[in-house]
């Protein structure tokens, strides 16, 4: 596509499940793509060959980490795909850090150093909660039924504020029963 080619494109969680399916995708397109993520590099990486490929680690729910990174810097897009998946067992902090915090701190570092890229956010059905009515829509109430959903929520309205109030242009992708392969 037109729109990413010779763009900066950030992907955080880009070699997890779903951020390993857009990675591969952009890798075959002429751009400068980076992979953010926790782990080392010796895992999975794309395999296209047009686009310049890097992989950073970073903990995106440290804020002085992200901060003092020049990362984001002159990015055209980020697509925000690092979190954590439904755990109920998992302790609420982390499960904010991962899911929450890390955005936050992505949206403030655009905010603090005038960043212009569009943030695509995954987000997740789940926060309507088990509705009896389908299919559901944004006109339909959010009701979160734990947690991780609560954070889910959370992330799209600090992506509101921060659209609203800092011109910072972003969307929320609603995901559900998301499925396939696994690399």
């Amino acid at each position: 596509m037109k729109i990413f080619k010779n763009k900066k494109i950030i992907i955080t969680g880009g070699r997890g499940y779903i951020g390993s399916k857009l990675s591969e995708y952009f890798s075959n397109i002429d751009c400068n793509l980076i992979l953010i993520d926790r782990s080392n590099k010796s895992i999975w990486m794309p395999t296209g060959k047009i686009a310049k490929i890097s992989h950073i680690k970073l903990n995106l729910s440290n804020s002085n980490e992200v901060m003092n990174s020049k990362l984001f810097l002159n990015s055209s897009f980020i697509f925000h795909f690092a979190g954590t998946e439904i755990d109920y067992q998992k302790d609420i902090f982390e499960d904010y850090n991962a899911n929450t915090l890390s955005l936050l701190n992505i949206l403030n570092y655009c905010k603090k150093f005038k960043v212009k890229a569009k943030i695509i956010n995954a987000s997740a059905a789940m926060i309507y909660g088990l509705t009896e009515k389908l299919p559901v829509n944004e006109t339909t109430s959010n009701n979160p039924p734990s947690f991780w959903a609560i954070h889910k929520l959370f992330s799209e309205q600090y992506l509101e504020y921060f659209s609203k109030n800092h011109n910072i242009k972003t969307l929320s992708l609603r995901l559900s029963n998301v499925y396939g392969p696994i690399n």
